[in-house]
């Protein structure tokens, strides 16, 4: 197996996605600190929806990168 091959096979074993249907800060933040995930795409509405949510320190969102 070619080893560039190989490596992408791990990453995408690796690879976790997960849509939330409507968009809930409170249901967004939940999964973005449960699942540890490392990347939220979205649209400027929902960023600011989110940095407005009243209760945003509760949740952890260290593991997202920048």
């Amino acid at each position: 197996m070619v080893p560039e091959r190989a490596a992408g096979r791990r990453a995408a074993a690796r690879d976790r996605r997960n849509a939330v249907v409507r968009i809930h800060a409170a249901k967004v933040l939940e999964v973005i600190a449960r699942d540890r995930a490392t990347l939220f795409m979205g649209v400027p509405t929902m960023y600011i929806g989110l940095l407005n949510f009243p209760d945003l320190d509760s949740h952890d969102l260290s593991t997202l990168r920048l």
